[in-house]
């Protein structure tokens, strides 16, 4: 067994209390946390309010989203009837159908749109 006494500068690091850099345990459930920290909203249109998106910017998408196009043509359809001009659409993996569909809406530029035909 080692002598705890034998470590060199044992006296310097050791018996100093708790961690200071550890934080109090919150044994809180999953329901409580949950309850305070809800990222959930009642609404796609509520969901694209929240992230403070303005005209002329730039609109991404995770691709490997479950009937990925369905969703994003449900996004830039509500984006065009929300009245959200001149955005740019970053294609990455993005079918052409979709592109169509931002084309129609004027939601995306076309110049992104075109690198996805």
């Amino acid at each position: 067994m080692v002598e705890l006494n034998q470590i060199p500068h044992i006296d310097e690091i050791a018996h100093h209390g708790v961690f200071h850099g550890a934080a109090e345990k919150k044994p809180a459930t999953f329901q409580e946390r949950s309850a305070s920290q809800n990222k959930i909203v009642p609404s796609l249109e509520e969901a694209i309010r929240r992230t403070g998106l303005r005209d002329g910017m730039t609109i991404s998408f995770h691709h490997h989203f479950r009937n990925g196009d369905h969703i994003i043509n449900q996004v830039v359809a509500l984006l065009t009837k929300m009245g959200f001009r001149n955005l740019t659409l970053a294609p990455s993996s993005l079918s052409a159908k979709l592109c169509e569909t931002a084309k129609s809406a004027s939601a995306a530029s076309s110049s992104a749109c075109s690198t996805m035909m």
